[in-house]
């Protein structure tokens, strides 16, 4: 490795380091709810690798993995946006993981991040990954295939240890 690469990467190095980058002094996250009418995108995580992402006219996409050959978009009218954010705005919060649960992300108009919440709710995300595949793939297809090799809700919430 050269000498100037070597300078920049210790440069950076330092700086983060001292926390100089660009996050240090970002304000906290307001509640989700607080923002409800500029969500314009719904995407749903699930720990066993499923993705959803439905948008504010109930079109989207649903798949497994990272491949795009594993996803298949859904029409426009597959999901009623509004009701559907408000019921995941309810039900989320900033306590969980995906190992008792689902990440949702709310993206919002002029925002390119955003933070994860957590729904526990497996009975509705099983409802959610049924409508969007059943409306994106007919059988047969990779999608339909990995839904019914590899689904995205267990039949069960994942045994906590507290029980």
């Amino acid at each position: 490795m050269n000498r100037q690469a070597v300078f920049v990467l210790c440069s950076i190095l330092a700086v983060s380091s001292c926390g100089g980058g660009p996050s240090s002094n970002r304000a906290p996250a307001a509640p989700a709810s607080n923002y409800k009418n500029t969500i314009r995108q719904i995407t749903i995580h699930t720990p066993a690798g499923w993705l959803l992402t439905i948008e504010a006219d109930g079109s989207g996409n649903v798949g497994y993995g990272s491949s795009a050959h594993d996803f298949a978009p859904f029409p426009v009218g597959t999901f009623d946006f509004a009701p559907l954010r408000d019921e995941l705005l309810r039900q989320s919060g900033p306590a969980g993981s995906m190992r008792s649960g689902f990440a949702v992300a709310f993206a919002r108009a002029g925002e390119i991040s955003t933070t994860a919440r957590y729904v526990s709710d497996f009975g509705m995300m099983k409802t959610l990954f049924e409508r969007a595949v059943a409306s994106a793939d007919k059988p047969g297809t990779r999608v339909a295939q990995l839904y019914a090799t590899i689904p995205p809700v267990p039949a069960a919430p994942p045994a906590t240890g507290k029980e």
